[in-house]
């Protein structure tokens, strides 16, 4: 049995899932005074701004910062959401679920997945100055090298590792581990792959537990070691994670502290919140299409309002809901336009299609893990007079990031097929096969063209130890007489892309209400389209698999008595469905797959950054195709998702687009 430090665990009570255990506060009570900051609304606007920047998430906001630093520049930043009266409900890091149901969140749902049993999807985006970054659980890494230099290899010349790099380190202040948890843990790094000055403070969390133990030697058992420093492009294996959080006082370090307050004081930026965007407005000079500025209004019942921008539009209000503005603004899938009545401004197939996320399954035990219980005022105490306890992180032990290779070398000790056969079964499959058509009759051909580049790279380079397949997140919860313990599974290069679609022309669905209630028309198809490729669902078969054998086999597991309750082997679904065969155990988990399949809210790759003849959307410094003055930046831009957490890779992306704005730099 492992020694556990009693102390470190007698604090620890959270959850990291949405629906088992929301350690809750009071913010009447715990509450932050806001600071006085500058905030204009539309009666006090200029009469026109060089750059209007849409969202002020994580890449809005960045690049509203860094392009007002030009005293001579003008800049106006809009948001739909508020700025947070430095509520504690953000800024304090253990209470990242509790923000997903709050204010400061779109709340939208997707249609029906009919690959995984009709299962509706709740997808969640920041609403609120700082966007996601305020609403996360604040993981901080970069994806490994492969995973950007794909994106070169799709035609985007600088954008691949060496291109990005830099930017994201840019973003970046790192403030290493405390000496007691570096020797106690074993924690390496390398200061020299992480930034040392930038706005975003980073640390590894600040509240680890002995849980760590058995996770690195359960691994081990397993072949898997720890990773030295995740930061240096080897993002692969067992991760010791760093979160955007202030090691000062234990608290968010997001893109509002981070780059919107250090800028608030300048004259030549303004922020407008509370408004949404509901039109990228152009006209025809000669033969082009010119970008004039934007319309919105706070409500649906208000008025459009019409601000004009003297230089450039930059949409940066995420993966859904930037495609969302482009359509609303007639530039996307000719079909789709004419289906809604939209007036076609640019013909551009591209607007919504190449939709990935990351999709999870939870397998859940019951151990003998020893994990005193303390209280929710207790937690609360630690955290505002010590800067201790579970409230102060997120994540509290490594996490995995399994390549193929390492699920093929576990697969090949216990006889199994699953990956050799996967891999060989994705190669042999036609690129349109799985591919859905969107608004068009058939698949586009730009579109097809540029799922076959994807699938040509996915062949070549997941079989090698070079890109992430799984990601597994180990959670602990206490309870008396032991600790339930998940495993969080997260596909990380899924083979099915889905869409997005509005439904309308009608800016009032912008306004509906919050939550997912049924029944309430929102004006867009959100399509994950999980699982219609089948090979998805076959490779969380060999990733549960593989949490099994670990939970079940390995020596550190087994000492703690680990006993599956989900899905639990011979899984019978209240929703069985006719094309499992029942009793066999790879059957159950895909009922399970079914039943359960959820998301970690990375939505992204909706505006793909590609040729235009493979379905892309803006060229290799954002500019949208066929319009002049407008530019994309945030997730929708990314034209694969990487094996990693989006934060760091989205704030690069913004940062070097500043940059490609201000040296004028071909890439």
């Amino acid at each position: 049995m492992v020694a556990f430090n009693f102390r470190r665990w007698s604090k620890d009570k959270t959850f990291y899932s949405r629906g088992l255990y929301i350690l809750a506060f009071a913010t009447s009570i715990y509450g932050i005074q806001a600071g006085p900051l500058v905030i204009t609304d539309s009666d006090k606007l200029q009469d026109g701004y060089d750059y209007i920047v849409v969202g002020a998430g994580v890449a809005g906001s960045t690049i509203a910062s860094r392009l007002s630093e030009d005293k001579k520049t003008t800049v106006l930043l809009i948001e739909a959401g508020p700025l947070d009266p430095n509520d504690p409900l953000i800024r304090i890091p253990g209470n990242a679920i509790a923000t997903q149901n709050s204010i400061y969140a779109w709340n939208y749902t997707s249609i029906p997945q009919t690959s995984v049993k009709n299962k509706v999807i709740e997808v969640i985006a920041g609403k609120v100055v700082g966007g996601g970054s305020a609403l996360n659980r604040m993981v901080w890494f970069r994806a490994s090298k492969r995973d950007y230099n794909m994106w070169e290899e799709l035609g985007n010349k600088g954008w691949g590792w060496n291109g990005l790099e830099p930017y994201m380190k840019k973003v970046e202040t790192f403030h290493p581990p405390t000496e007691e948890h570096r020797k106690e843990f074993d924690i390496k790094y390398n200061i020299n792959v992480r930034g040392k000055s930038g706005p975003v403070q980073t640390t590894f969390p600040p509240f680890l537990t002995n849980f760590s133990t058995p996770i690195i030697e359960g691994f081990s058992e397993l072949g898997v070691p720890v990773t030295q420093d995740s930061e240096a492009g080897k993002a692969l294996d067992l991760l010791w994670i760093t979160l955007s959080e202030d090691p000062k006082n234990y608290s968010r370090s997001f893109a509002r502290t981070a780059y919107v307050d250090p800028a608030i004081g300048r004259s030549n930026f303004h922020i407008l919140v509370g408004q949404t965007v509901s039109k990228i407005v152009t006209k025809k000079v000669g033969k082009k299409v010119v970008v004039t500025g934007v319309e919105y209004s706070s409500s649906a019942d208000e008025p459009v309002t019409f601000a004009k921008a003297k230089k450039e539009v930059i949409l940066s209000a995420g993966g859904v809901a930037s495609p969302r503005i482009l359509q609303l603004s007639g530039i996307g899938p000719k079909p789709l336009l004419e289906k809604v009545k939209v007036p076609i401004v640019v013909d551009l197939p591209g607007v919504g299609s190449n939709y990935q996320d990351h999709n999870t399954i939870t397998a859940i035990y019951s151990s003998n893990f020893s994990a005193p219980v303390i209280s929710e005022a207790e937690a609360l105490d630690l955290y505002y007079n010590e800067q201790d306890g579970p409230l102060t992180g997120t994540v509290q032990s490594p996490l995995a990031f399994l390549s193929y290779t390492k699920l093929q070398a576990l697969g090949a000790k216990s006889d199994s097929k699953e990956i050799p056969s996967i891999l060989k079964a994705y190669k042999a499959q036609s690129p349109a096969k799985y591919l859905c058509a969107g608004p068009y009759p058939k698949i586009h051909k730009s579109i097809l063209a540029g799922y076959t580049e994807q699938k040509k790279l996915l062949e070549r380079y997941l079989p090698r130890e070079e890109l992430g397949a799984f990601e597994i997140i180990p959670i602990v919860s206490p309870a008396e007489g032991g600790a339930t313990i998940l495993f969080f599974l997260a596909a990380q290069h899924v083979f099915s892309r889905g869409w997005i679609q509005i439904k309308s022309a009608d800016r009032k669905h912008l306004f509906s209400p919050r939550g997912g209630s049924s029944g309430v028309d929102r004006g867009i198809d959100i399509d994950f389209r999980y699982g219609s490729n089948p090979l998805d669902v076959d490779l969380f078969v060999a990733g549960m698999k593989y949490v099994r054998k670990l939970t079940l086999e390995t020596e550190a597991f087994r000492a703690l008595n680990m006993k599956e309750q989900a899905p639990g082997f011979g899984y019978t679904s209240p929703n069985p469905s006719s094309s499992f065969v029942q009793g066999d155990e790879d059957s159950s988990i895909k009922e399970y797959v079914g039943d359960t399949i959820d998301t970690l809210y990375h939505s992204c790759c909706t505006n793909p950054m590609m040729p235009l003849q493979k379905g892309g959307v803006v060229d290799t410094e954002l500019r949208v195709y066929g319009v002049e003055n407008l530019r994309v930046a945030d997730a929708s831009i990314v034209p694969m998702l990487p094996a990693a957490h989006l934060q760091p890779t989205v704030y690069g992306i913004a940062e070097k687009l500043v940059d490609i704005i201000r040296k004028g730099k071909k890439h």
